[in-house]
């Protein structure tokens, strides 16, 4: 029966992971003032308890966090340099909780990993070396990053209609008549100066009147 749980939760990871990939890690560079929390869960398979059990609440300060995370995901939190308390929440049931001093300039690294087969998980800060090691093979949680080869480009780029429809409004858009009026009193001027000829000017004038 364990093997048979095993199987259809590999099964559905991997029928998960053909749906599209989570936008890969991508480190950042520590807060000049404030501190940057990541707090993630590694890749793992127990039983398929794991496809119920390894999605998680953060709360703040006992403020709940938006996104949720769940086994191969993580966030990112930029937070101010206080005393602060975060914790995780597995099934809004069991929580557990750090007390952490942040300071400015530092980075965190918080794991949450599943004990399922004893129905616990734990939650603890890691070091950076081990954090980044663990944390680079997660995805962002709440993403999902399209594969190259199954983006559809047939589809009409909104940008570019809006602006065509722009460029079609400005080129069918009527002159005005104040704006006839300045184009003939210089006309006229270029008459009066013998630039033009007064033929040049009447056939110069019914052309800015008919537009």
């Amino acid at each position: 029966m364990k093997i048979l749980s095993t199987l259809l939760a590999i099964t559905i990871m991997l029928f998960l992971s053909a749906c599209g990939n989570k936008l890969a890690f991508k480190e950042q560079p520590a807060l000049e003032k404030g501190s940057l929390v990541y707090i993630y869960i590694p890749e793992s398979l127990s039983t398929d308890e794991s496809l119920h059990q390894s999605n998680y609440l953060i709360r703040i300060n006992g403020k709940r966090y938006s996104q949720r995370v769940m086994q191969g995901e993580y966030v990112v939190l930029k937070l101010k340099a206080n005393p602060t308390k975060i914790s995780a929440t597995q099934q809004e049931i069991m929580e557990k909780s750090l007390d952490l001093n942040l300071e400015n300039s530092k980075i965190y690294y918080l794991r949450i990993r599943d004990d399922l087969d004893n129905g616990e998980f734990s939650f603890e800060r890691v070091s950076d070396a081990k954090g980044l090691k663990e944390i680079s093979k997660t995805g962002l949680a709440g993403s999902n990053e399209e594969s190259p080869s199954n983006i559809i480009t047939e589809f009409i780029n909104p940008d570019d209609e809006n602006q065509t429809q722009t460029q079609q409004k400005q080129e069918t858009k009527p002159v005005s008549k104040s704006s006839k009026t300045q184009e003939i009193q210089k006309a006229y001027e270029m008459k009066e100066k013998g630039i033009i000829t007064d033929e040049e000017f009447k056939a110069l004038k019914s052309d800015i009147m008919s537009k």
